[in-house]
């Protein structure tokens, strides 16, 4: 029993160090989206060209799916942590039985439609992406069209 405790505190604490990460791989794409869409931004002032402003908008999108995936899998992570939490708590033995398996696909497809996890583009429309992408995208094609005329 004391063995039993010891792995499933070591698989909880893999998991939490999984949702760390991928919490930690989003805001340093968010940091480095940032950084580089003032470089092209800042370039493109000296050079006044379209096709920069384009440029900044395509990677900017690039940046935005890639952390709406992280974000994805952080949420997935979280469900399967809070479902492994219930076997620990109410079920052992099951817990016992899938101990250290990470498979987030068996989560998803368990969970009632109203916990499910949306998908990419479903993350990539929620509000913390939204607010973050959204007005960095408008700006640049506001620039866009302000120097196409």
């Amino acid at each position: 029993m004391i063995q039993d405790n010891e792995n499933a505190r070591k698989y909880f604490l893999m998991i939490q160090d999984i949702i760390k990460r991928m919490a930690q791989n989003s805001f340093m794409l968010k940091g480095w989206s940032l950084t580089i869409y003032s470089v092209v931004i800042a370039f493109n002032l000296a050079n006044l060209q379209w096709v920069f402003f384009l440029n900044a908008i395509i990677i900017i999108g690039f940046f935005w799916v890639l952390d709406s995936y992280y974000l994805r899998q952080e949420r997935l992570f979280r469900k399967l942590w809070e479902k492994k939490v219930d076997l620990f708590n109410n079920d052992r033995e099951e817990l016992n039985k899938n101990l250290f398996d990470m498979d987030t696909k068996k989560i998803q497809s368990s969970l009632e439609d109203k916990q499910k996890v949306k998908n990419i583009f479903g993350v990539m429309f929620s509000t913390t992406e939204c607010l973050f992408y959204l007005p960095i995208e408008v700006i640049s094609i506001i620039f866009m069209i302000v120097h196409l005329t």
